[in-house]
């Protein structure tokens, strides 16, 4: 089964003494967090600042020591493909200065709280890293 490597990022920002993450909507109706294939040749540190900054326009600075999670499943590349597993490493990091702007892959982006956005999302492995991400913070979902 091929394997295909991505890297995202958990975008949060502190507004009014408050954790808030970066959540987008992509074109096809799903909640996720800013994440892209890997290109070879690429670090997944390369890839995961790549991919941030060409689906929501936003630099952030060194993401929070210590954590770095790794999920695994199965997808299906491109319609017709057969399965394949996906594996994507996400960092947390606070996002920098600037406006969010979206790519074309996109249809919405929300600064979200963490019940909010467990609400939104509609697979558990997002929920888990919200949550994860969200005690890291010491936030209360």
């Amino acid at each position: 089964m091929k394997t295909i490597r991505s890297a995202g990022c958990l975008l949060y920002r502190r507004r009014a003494g408050r954790i808030e993450f970066l959540l987008i909507k992509s074109a096809k109706g799903h909640w996720d967090f800013p994440k892209g294939h890997v290109e070879p040749g690429e670090s997944l540190a390369h890839a995961m600042r790549r991919e941030t900054r060409e689906e929501t326009g936003l630099r952030f600075g060194r993401p929070v020591q210590g954590w770095r999670r790794r999920i695994r499943y199965r997808c299906r590349p491109r319609e017709g493909d057969r399965l394949a597993a996906k594996v994507v490493v996400y960092r947390l990091a606070r996002a920098g200065p600037g406006r969010v702007k979206l790519s074309r892959e996109h249809a919405r982006f929300v600064w979200a709280k963490p019940a909010r956005g467990l609400a939104l999302f509609e697979f558990e492995n997002a929920r888990r890293l919200l949550r994860d991400a969200a005690r890291r913070l010491k936030v209360a979902s």
